[in-house]
């Protein structure tokens, strides 16, 4: 013989409900939100500080093209002018005034044509 029980016969304690709360997300989604938008300001500022010096070694590097480029065409006036001096000092009728003034006197004269006729 089985043993069955009857259903009215036992007592037992009535069955708890378990009742789900729910949690709080407004803190954690909120504060993933101020992380973001730290994130994203941090990331403008350190991106325009940057670019504004970026822009500043640029704008020096061009300034001092211009400089470099001015000191080259004065340098190129003053090479022509210099070899314009030289040229001067080279010539023929310079040596002889230079030759006049200083009383130098050649060892060897070329023979003039007119005295050899």
């Amino acid at each position: 013989m089985s043993a069955v029980i009857h259903p009215g016969s036992v007592r037992t304690l009535p069955r708890r409900r378990v009742r789900a709360i729910p949690k709080r997300r407004g803190l954690p989604v909120r504060g993933f939100f101020i992380f973001v938008a730290a994130t994203i300001t941090l990331a403008y500022a350190f991106s325009s500080a940057l670019s504004l010096g970026g822009y500043m070694l640029v704008e020096n590097a061009r300034s001092s093209a211009i400089k470099a480029d001015q000191r080259a065409v004065l340098a190129e006036a003053s090479i022509v002018e210099l070899r314009g001096e030289i040229d001067r000092l080279k010539s023929a009728h310079s040596i002889q005034r230079w030759t006049a003034v200083n009383n130098f006197v050649t060892p060897y004269r070329p023979p003039d044509e007119t005295q050899a006729n």
